[in-house]
């Protein structure tokens, strides 16, 4: 249901998750809470993806994803020689865009999102719901509430707060 992950790199190469309250790597073959593009093409490619620290990756739900990459900044000209090796093609089928330390490096820096009628620019690292059809749920509801209570009827207008990029 996630459209989402932070993984790392261990220092013996292998990618996994943190354990909570550690630093250690805990490696995966298969991110259960991920969709099948993750695991079976982005997961696979991330083994001969450039060096990095870290990665994040998001999904658009609609088979397109960005990748962020997350490392010392002399791994830029590592990175630059791997992707020059793509001939302008993406890494992966789907792939829109990879960043390297929040910079882009590679097509787009961010993945656009339709969700509730609108369509979000949502970059790897964003805040950003993680499950899209909770997401529009939760935005039919509140709509549904401010209908109800008449706060403002069509017409309301509501804030949204320190919350990511601006979903509500």
């Amino acid at each position: 249901y996630r459209n989402k992950v932070r993984i790392t790199r261990s220092d013996t190469g292998f990618w996994g998750v943190i354990r909570q309250g550690t630093h250690d790597v805990i490696p995966i073959e298969e991110h259960g809470l991920m969709p099948e593009l993750f695991n079976k093409t982005i997961l696979p490619w991330l083994v001969t993806a450039p060096p990095a620290e870290q990665a994040s990756i998001r999904l658009d739900g609609q088979g397109g994803s960005t990748v962020a990459f997350y490392a010392a900044p002399s791994k830029i000209r590592t990175l630059k020689a791997v992707i020059k090796d793509y001939k302008g093609e993406p890494p992966y089928e789907g792939c829109v865009g990879i960043t390297f330390n929040n910079k882009p490096v590679w097509g787009r820096d961010h993945i656009l999102v339709r969700l509730a009628g609108c369509t979000w620019r949502v970059h790897a690292g964003s805040f950003f719901q993680i499950n899209y059809a909770v997401a529009s749920h939760a935005i039919d509801t509140l709509k549904d509430w401010m209908k109800q209570d008449e706060i403002g009827g069509e017409n309301a207008t509501l804030a949204d707060l320190y919350s990511g990029v601006g979903l509500f």
